[in-house]
């Protein structure tokens, strides 16, 4: 089962459970403050791991940390760029060489044409599309009325 998602919340988890109560032993504050430094400087999170988090339906509580939630959303826009960009350049000469299939495919993917790759590559563009379209719109804020 992929835990990717998961590494980030089970940081944040850890971090949280370091944090010093007044209740606490003085030995038990220095073994606290010792290791959330430690978790905190020295586990790096790859940007496969916030990627994963910002993804992951379950993972709501990113707003706890704003800045990684934008950091992960840049990554995946730089991502989605990336592999539009990348899928533009090599669909633009695939299709190039291929003849004209127009009438067989439809709007929900389906086509006649013998390459799935290029089939495949077009309905994940369409996805990228999509998400990036949602992405990069601004967040909606309800306005108040006033009594």
């Amino acid at each position: 089962r992929p835990t990717l998602h998961r590494v980030l919340p089970f940081k944040q988890y850890l971090i949280k459970k370091c944090e010093i109560d007044n209740d606490d032993n003085e030995g038990f504050k220095q073994v606290k403050c010792f290791l959330g430094k430690r978790l905190d400087e020295k586990w790096e999170l790859t940007d496969e791991h916030l990627i994963a988090a910002v993804l992951h339906p379950n993972n709501k509580h990113l707003h706890k940390s704003p800045h990684l939630k934008e950091r992960a959303i840049l990554l995946l826009k730089q991502e989605m760029f990336k592999r539009h960009d990348r899928f533009s350049s090599t669909t633009t000469s695939t299709v190039a060489g291929l003849p004209d299939t127009s009438s067989t495919t439809s709007s929900t993917c389906s086509s006649s044409i013998s390459s799935t790759s290029v089939t495949k590559s077009v309905c994940l563009d369409a996805r990228d599309i999509l998400l990036m379209e949602v992405l990069d719109k601004p967040p909606s804020v309800p306005e108040k009325k006033s009594c």
